[in-house]
């Protein structure tokens, strides 16, 4: 069986209305969980690169 090569949403997420599209159906989702991982799909698809370290001492 061939492997299936892994799916990341935010290859897509490459213009304004895909973006808003993706980000409206998270929210009407209802659910935090889908929204904050659609925010992170999205800041990654704008290139930003996140830290684990705290913001705060």
């Amino acid at each position: 069986m061939k492997a299936l090569a892994p799916f990341d949403a935010a290859d897509y997420l490459d213009d304004e209305a895909t973006t808003t599209q993706y980000i409206t159906a998270a929210l009407e989702a209802s659910n935090t969980d889908v929204f904050l991982n659609a925010v992170l799909k999205l800041l990654h698809a704008l290139g930003v690169k996140l830290s684990a370290s705290p913001i705060y001492s």
